[in-house]
């Protein structure tokens, strides 16, 4: 890869974070990158695309070639995640909430003893003025070196775990199982025109492309002049039709939500039909048992714990594909016993296991570090791998365009409900328990999502002849690069207007300062009353565990069995977002297929593309940008792309 592909990568990547700057913090009026794939990404490579084919033309040695264009896409895809609500956003809390807003009620000054010096800087003045605004020139970035530097080491850590699992699972994936890395797709038919020798289908001289991209906007347009005047007609973006049910025992079946996703129903359509009927048969057979435990008198709140269920079939289907890969990871082991022909795959697999190993050293130490008890930090770290392992499966298997397509939170709230606060307290004192609140934001946030970007980085590598290790590295540096400048960033714009008043925030900051007051709340109630043991928890897990191994034993051993565990893992991880889109597009996709086959689901793909693409770019790019000048309308009509 040239020395030009990078410089643009990294200029272009810090387009993205000033772009998120604006848009997600100071105006916020969506936010950009918790979109799949991030919006930024995708803007930024339609434009690089249409200079390069401009520049071809006047002076075709400054264009830039297919294989840059693809690299350029995903460094800023994975490096400009680090600047999103999920990340960065959600570390700055942690380390600032237990000394800024700790009263005598909510007795945060009992975590004090035990929270590590090196997470942050504790002077008083400066946390006051990171959340209230520093009026007495640059910030005190010298107090933040450190932290930052830490915290970006460790991240990195993680990342290499992710990078290293990536590596040695791409050759099961995509040469044994073959599968079909929907996402994919999409930049490399927003940069077919740059390669035109292989007669590629293009989505920009696509007319179902740009057909899809009007009846998105005409949705967003209609959504958004509907704030500004009601009478203008609109579908809004859901429909409640628990609002319906509102008698028992049919109040069971809520929430019901018919979610409006313009993004989920384009890309959906790459989706198989197995997997798209499993979402909403599995998530409305979720919904009908919550109304069976009303008619028997059970009225526990939560019942029937969607997302516990679906932390035991995230890690049920994350045994399975460990065991289907055994026979790849023992090749594995052997070419690194003894050399062979294919000296290139042992280097990569030798460096693909140093990356795993001692990226996961490194986290296990920082968590150590942190306090955590080593087995405590052993057991979290297993259950993030495993939500991150299921989810880049359903990414490369389904490409659902989802970031929250996993248990969040359970990989940290499962164990304690399940075991009790004193369990854990009784692994290493309460220095555990607080010390996993710092890390937290692995549960809560969606870094485990980055997982999916360099196994389909290689994939797309594949298809356009670039060097997969080219490819890896700029996923890696991405993530560095992306770190230091979202800290850079959020510090910056934080000190400057305060973060009480960012993301929406009034007096009291935005949504992740207030996840992080309620982190802090509970670890602080855990020394005063230590919370017991749930065992209906372990129960939903365990029932999550076992219904989804059924089902992979029916897809296994059953000739046609209709339900796919994925669709199952899915519909109880993130059902209510999902439901909606995937019964309207299993129903548009059987028709499609009944009448027209293969043929005319394959001329339908650009249409359905440009549903998602008009979605993105129209609220993205469009709303992201006009929004600023229409604040109180921008609070009612602001997106998440979940």
């Amino acid at each position: 890869m040239r020395g030009r592909a990078w410089a643009i990568a990294v200029v272009l990547l810090a387009g993205a974070v000033l772009w998120v700057r604006r848009t997600e913090l100071i105006i916020h009026t969506c936010n950009l990158t918790e979109s799949t794939p991030p919006v930024p990404a995708l803007a930024l490579t339609a434009l690089v695309v249409g200079l390069s084919l401009f520049l071809r033309r006047l002076s075709p040695p400054w264009a830039l070639t297919r294989r840059e264009v693809i690299f350029i896409y995903f460094f800023v895809a994975v490096g400009s995640i680090m600047a999103s609500l999920g990340v960065v956003r959600m570390i700055l809390p942690l380390v600032a909430v237990p000394y800024y807003f700790a009263t005598p009620e909510n007795h945060f000054a009992l975590l004090h003893p035990f929270l590590p010096s090196w997470i942050g800087p504790q002077g008083e003045e400066v946390l006051r003025t990171l959340y209230e605004g520093w009026e007495n020139g640059p910030f005190p970035w010298q107090m933040w070196v450190r932290p930052v530097l830490l915290w970006t080491a460790f991240l990195t850590a993680l990342f290499l775990v992710f990078l290293g699992l990536a590596i040695i699972l791409r050759p099961q994936w995509t040469e044994r199982e073959r599968l079909p890395f929907p996402l994919v797709r999409l930049p490399l038919m927003l940069t077919a025109d740059l390669d035109p020798a292989k007669g590629e289908e293009s989505l920009f001289r696509s007319r179902g492309l740009w057909m899809g991209f009007a009846l998105a906007m005409m949705f967003n347009v209609s959504n958004i002049l509907h704030v500004f005047n009601p009478t203008v007609a609109a579908l809004g973006r859901m429909f409640d039709l628990g609002s319906l049910f509102t008698e028992r025992p049919w109040s069971g079946l809520r929430p019901l939500i018919f979610a409006y996703r313009p993004e989920v129903m384009g890309l959906g359509y790459l989706v198989s039909l197995e997997v798209l009927f499993s979402i909403w048969v599995c998530y409305l057979a979720q919904r009908l048992a919550g109304m069976i435990a009303l008619m028997s008198g059970y009225e526990r709140p939560g019942f029937p714990f969607e997302q516990t269920q679906g932390a035991g079939a995230y890690v049920a289907m994350a045994l399975f594909l460990l065991w289907v890969a055994r026979s790849h990871l023992r090749n594995i082991a052997r070419s690194l016993r003894k050399a062979g022909s294919a000296e290139d795959s042992r280097r990569a697999y030798r460096w693909a296991m140093l990356s795993l190993l001692g990226g996961l050293a490194v986290v296990l130490a920082f968590a150590r570090a942190a306090g955590m008890a080593l087995g405590v930090a052993g057991m979290y770290f297993a259950l993030i791998l495993a939500f991150a392992l299921t989810y880049a499966r359903v990414r490369t298997e389904t490409g659902t365009p989802s970031t929250w397509l996993f248990p969040f939170w359970e990989a940290k709230r499962l164990p304690l409900r399940a075991l009790g606060s004193a369990w854990f307290e009784g692994q290493a004192g309460y220095r555990t328990l607080v010390g996993w609140s710092v890390l937290f934001f692995l549960s809560r946030g969606f870094f485990q999502s980055t997982l999916p970007y360099p196994l389909e980085g290689f994939e797309a590598a594949d298809r356009v002849g670039l060097s997969r290790r080219a490819m890896a590295w700029g996923c890696l540096v991405a993530v560095g690069l992306g770190l230091l400048l979202a800290f850079a960033m959020h510090l910056q714009v934080f000190y400057q207007y305060g973060a009480n008043v960012l993301e929406s925030g009034t007096t009291a900051g935005g949504a992740r300062t207030r996840l992080a007051i309620i982190e802090w709340s509970e670890t602080a109630n855990y020394r005063l009353a230590p919370r017991p043991p749930e065992p209906v928890y372990a129960l939903a897990a365990g029932v999550g565990f076992l219904l989804c191994g059924m089902l992979l034993v029916g897809r296994t051993w059953l000739l046609r069995f209709p339900l796919h565990p994925l669709g199952y893992a899915m519909a109880t991880a993130y059902g209510t977002q999902l439901w909606g889109p995937a019964l309207l597009v299993w129903l548009i996709k059987a028709v499609v297929l009944h009448l027209g086959g293969v043929r005319l689901y394959q001329r339908l793909v650009p249409f359905f593309l440009g549903l998602a693409l008009g979605h993105f770019f129209t609220m993205g790019v469009g709303w992201a940008f006009l929004g600023g000048w229409y604040p109180e309308q921008a609070n009612v009509a602001r997106v998440w792309f979940l």
